[in-house]
């Protein structure tokens, strides 16, 4: 019966344009194990992709000065930028981004790249969407097999990868050990899915879980116990799990201050001890149960 290890937590929660050196400092300091680092569809993100030898060594070295580390990517400029799209230029400039986030995580030693399930943009979308999304994405899974990185898709918002069993399919499908799932039980719920049984489907293909709160087609910015994802079941139901995986906070800086750092901070130690509280409970009246 034990407290789980500290969660990482997403890069958005820090102050607006915080350096990666400072975010660790920062990250540490709030008893997170370290940051997600987010490279989205801005300028300044993309620009992450063509990091040289000069950044990637100052940044490993604040992650060994600070004790603090980098868990993954999050490549959320395939949201924009989908692996799917029908524009045979527009997809290859989506599979260099990949094939250069993958090259970075291998020379940071960031275990991880999460991929967003987004197959195309909506208004522009054909049958061959899935099976373009599949293809470039197989193509990804055998460079990160190569360089000993980790592929993990996120069920999200949209149509797409929304459910365990889309996300499951995909997997199957591309079939390498490159390549799992980044589950997000907020997603799930904000979708309007019954969250437990999404994820007890999901788990055997998991290597990563990310917590934020939702509300039904809500799926950002809803601060900690403002929306409805059930975190007592969750971590009733998943404890081993959370236990033995990567965990992410997401939260999104809203004051430029630290402020998300501390709520996400104390809501984790106070969510982790009621949960472990209830496990120790139900385990000494199982125990007391076989006793008479």
């Amino acid at each position: 019966m034990s407290i789980l290890p500290e969660p990482f937590i997403y890069e958005k929660a820090m102050p607006e344009g915080t350096p990666i050196p400072e975010t660790l400092r920062l990250a540490r300091e709030h008893g997170f194990q370290g940051i997600e680092i987010s490279v989205d569809s801005s300028r300044e993100k993309l620009a992450r992709l063509d990091w040289g030898r000069e950044a990637l060594d100052e940044i490993t070295m604040a992650t060994k000065s600070h004790k603090s580390l980098i868990g993954s990517i999050a490549l959320s400029c395939h949201r924009d930028f989908p692996l799917g799209t029908p524009d045979a230029e527009a997809r290859r400039a989506s599979l260099d981004m990949g094939y250069r986030a993958i090259t970075i995580a291998s020379d940071l030693a960031i275990p991880m790249i999460q991929i967003a399930g987004y197959f195309a943009h909506p208004q522009n979308r054909d049958a061959h969407a899935r099976s373009r999304f599949i293809e470039c994405l197989d193509a990804l899974a055998v460079r990160a097999q190569e360089l000993g990185v980790q592929l993990a898709l996120e069920n999200v918002d949209g149509t797409d990868v929304v459910s365990a069993a889309d996300a499951i399919s995909i997997v199957k499908a591309i079939d390498r050990p490159s390549l799992r799932l980044y589950v997000d039980p907020g997603n799930f719920v904000a979708n309007g899915l019954e969250v437990v049984n999404e994820m007890s489907q999901a788990m055997p293909f998991v290597s990563a879980i990310q917590l934020k709160d939702t509300r039904i087609g809500e799926f950002r910015r809803v601060p900690f116990g403002e929306g409805i994802v059930p975190f007592g079941e969750i971590f009733k139901e998943f404890w081993d799990e959370l236990a033995a995986l990567p965990v992410s906070i997401e939260v999104w800086n809203a004051s430029n201050g630290e402020a998300e750092l501390r709520s996400a901070s104390d809501w984790w130690a106070l969510e982790t001890a009621k949960a472990n509280s209830d496990r120790l409970d139900q385990h000494q009246c199982d125990h007391h149960g076989h006793n008479h």
